[in-house]
């Protein structure tokens, strides 16, 4: 199973080698906001969209691992998919040449509309359940939630967590690193629960892919991720809780 995170890791730090020239050659440049600190206006014109050098190996090798169950299907087209409103903003920021993308609502109508597909399976199609576990009960309780309550738990949960990790993508190293982190407690949890081997994965894929980014992106960093990267984050860190059934711990 620890091969996954070592071809992640290998496959995005080759990966980073061919798109990051690629990034500067299409002029496609980090735009900064004035009302921030001074010090971020370095990064200026550093490439971004950064989050492909990782979200292409996760998805294929989370794809191969699982053996393109329809579980890993539907969880990588979520995941590609707030990738996607991300490159859309990223994209929309390099053609303006500045620190607006997508507007609020645009942004808004496209993670609401992918948070309840996603949701919709999960509660009605996927047979997981809409239990969750009562964390510090004994014998690992479950709260049994009713299905119409659970997916509009999980769309604003998800909705949160996608912007928050947008948020916390502001200082080189930071989301990626952190990110390891959540993930590393959620692959010990999923591993410790035979039923949950395709987080396992996902997990793996993602620490390899990250630990990978980091030596483009740590500090100086010589690329960014961009909406690209931290939607995709965002999405595979509440995808994650939400399979283990604690997506309490989001909060």
């Amino acid at each position: 199973m620890g091969l996954t995170a070592v071809i992640a890791f290998l496959a995005t730090a080759v990966l980073g080698r061919i798109l990051i020239p690629l990034l500067r050659k299409l002029k496609f440049g980090q735009t900064v906001r004035d009302n921030g600190p001074q010090s971020h206006l370095v990064k200026m014109g550093i490439p971004t969209m950064g989050g492909l050098m990782f979200l292409i190996p996760v998805i294929v090798l989370f794809l191969i691992f699982n053996r393109f169950n329809f579980d890993s299907i539907v969880i990588s087209l979520t995941v590609l998919f707030y990738a996607l409103i991300g490159f859309l903003d990223d994209f929309i920021k390099i053609r303006k040449k500045s620190k607006d993308g997508l507007s609020v609502l645009q942004k808004s109508i496209g993670l609401l509309l992918v948070s309840g597909f996603f949701s919709v399976y999960f509660v009605y199609f996927s047979g997981i359940g809409t239990d969750i576990i009562i964390p510090f009960s004994q014998m690992e309780q479950s709260l049994i939630i009713p299905k119409l309550l659970y997916v509009v738990i999980l769309i604003i949960t998800l909705y949160l967590t996608t912007n928050a990790v947008n948020l916390t993508d502001g200082v080189d190293g930071l989301a990626s690193s952190v990110t390891t982190v959540v993930l590393m407690l959620f692959l010990f949890i999923g591993y410790s629960h035979a039923d949950n081997q395709i987080i396992s994965y996902l997990c793996l894929a993602s620490i390899g892919g990250l630990m990978a980014f980091l030596l483009y992106n740590a500090y100086p960093a010589k690329v960014i991720m961009g909406d690209t990267g931290s939607m995709t984050l965002g999405a595979i860190v509440t995808i994650s809780a939400i399979y283990l059934k604690i997506p309490w711990i989001i909060l």
